[in-house]
């Protein structure tokens, strides 16, 4: 759905005619054929922001993390190509409550080692400030996001953020992590956003980055309210979502997004300009604070595959998974790997998300393809800059399928070919995902691809 800078809801953009044909063998040994097309009238998605993952520095020094593990971890990230990111910053770090900064302590020094291999790289940041309401956000009496010194306090680090540390992987400001639960009253929050706008506009840094917002979870009335009287001040909406097994697997999870993206279409005067971020992205199945009884899972890697599909076919310009890894906070059960005391061994979801992230970078056109099987999900993307191709396919239904793609007027390519099953999910001595075969493909020909039951598969010529 991202609406922004000359970038989505196009309907075309290439003289081009995909088709995937699913063809499930029967107990019967026939064939159920069902055929998919995308042609140059089919909804596509252009300049996609990317699948990414919170990455908070905030147990980090707790955790013991050096530089050896800092290499693990970047290491990994490289390899996942990650282009968008979500990061924790809390305004005590900096701030004392009676006026003074202190730039150079240990949670900060923290923080900067993140955005400085963000800006080496060329990774998008979402800076969070995650409140101040909750007795441990508290900073001495300074306790409400309404009052005014709060916002004159973000307005400062801001302002060292981007003036004097010159982050320009900054591109997104966040304010209060789901302000509906942290800080409940939608009235303060209001009188905060205003604050914080007045300081940025202040110091010249509002139309530097994007201001977002408002990254509430499981509450409609938060996002509607902030489209419908804050679409003046904020550049790019906003919300979290952990959904449940069910409502991901029967689609109805696809209809949610597609409400949530619908909205600002509709309301907002300047929704052609907008950008919508799926902003935490997990499972609500088995869910605390702390932890995921279902992270460890083969199917935790189905799951957020089919996730992350159904939200981009929707026009989400970026999807944000919670979360990249263990340490960053104590006693903690979410990430893509466990923490340094376990030994940082990846989880399965990883093979997952670690190829979306990979595969479907950044600026690339996402094509809505549409399936009559309520088991078959597939996204296909065209990286524009250039001219390769990835398909993912995610096959919920016990039988193998076959995906016939072909792409009329598209050159040979060489794929990869990754497959995600629980018989097959090889990896290299790192532990990545490593693909099962590579082939020469002349997409205008045609090419067909087996699809193990209960799998993920991956195409990618990029």
């Amino acid at each position: 759905m991202k609406f922004c800078n000359n970038k989505r809801f196009s309907f075309g953009g290439y003289l081009l005619f995909l088709s995937l044909l699913f063809i499930a063998e029967t107990k019967a040994q026939s064939t159920f054929l069902l055929e998919i097309q995308i042609d140059s009238s089919t909804t596509s998605f252009e300049n996609f922001g990317g699948f990414g993952a919170e990455w908070d520095s905030r147990n980090y020094t707790a955790m013991g993390i050096n530089d050896n593990d800092f290499k693990i971890i970047t290491d990994r990230i490289e390899w996942m190509k990650m282009p968008i990111t979500r990061i924790m910053m809390l305004t005590k770090w900096c701030y004392d409550g009676r006026g003074g900064y202190s730039w150079d302590n240990e949670n900060m020094q923290a923080l900067y080692k993140h955005l400085d291999y963000c800006q080496n790289k060329g990774i998008d940041v979402v800076l969070c400030e995650w409140g101040i309401e909750p007795e441990w956000l508290n900073i001495g009496e300074l306790n409400k996001v309404d009052n005014p010194k709060y916002a004159e306090a973000i307005g400062e680090y801001m302002d060292y953020l981007l003036n004097t540390k010159n982050y320009t992987c900054i591109k997104y400001f966040e304010l209060v992590n789901e302000p509906n639960f942290e800080t409940q009253s939608f009235e303060r929050w209001y009188e905060a956003v205003k604050n914080v706008y007045n300081e940025f506009i202040k110091r010249r840094i509002y139309y530097r980055l994007y201001f977002a917002g408002p990254g509430s979870s499981e509450s409609n009335y938060w996002y509607n309210t902030t489209v419908d009287i804050l679409w003046n001040i904020i550049s790019t909406y906003t919300f979290h979502k952990y959904a449940k097994i069910e409502e991901v697997k029967n689609g109805s999870f696809h209809e949610y997004v597609k409400d949530m993206t619908d909205y600002v279409y509709i309301n907002d005067p300047d929704s052609k300009n907008k950008k919508v971020i799926l902003g935490e992205a997990g499972m609500r199945d088995g869910q605390t604070t702390s932890a995921n009884t279902n992270i460890n899972s083969y199917y935790y890697g189905m799951f957020m595959a089919d996730y992350a599909i159904q939200a981009a076919r929707r026009g989400i310009h970026a999807v944000i998974a919670w979360m990249l890894d263990d340490n960053s906070h104590p006693d903690f059960q979410w990430g893509l790997w466990n923490n340094k005391k376990e030994g940082m061994k990846l989880r399965p979801w990883f093979y997952t998300w670690s190829l979306l992230t990979h595969c479907f970078p950044k600026g690339s056109t996402i094509y809505r393809i549409n399936s009559r099987s309520i088991d078959v999900r597939a996204m296909a993307a065209k990286i524009s800059i250039i001219g390769k191709w990835s398909f993912c396919i995610v096959n919920l239904s016990d039988k193998s399928i076959t995906a016939q793609i072909k792409i009329p007027d598209e050159e040979i390519q060489n794929f990869e070919h990754y497959i995600y099953s629980e018989a097959s999910a090889l990896r290299n001595e790192k532990g990545f995902p490593k693909p099962v075969d590579s082939l020469e493909i002349n997409l205008n020909d045609g090419v067909d691809v087996e699809c193990p039951g209960n799998s993920v598969t991956f195409l990618t010529s990029q």
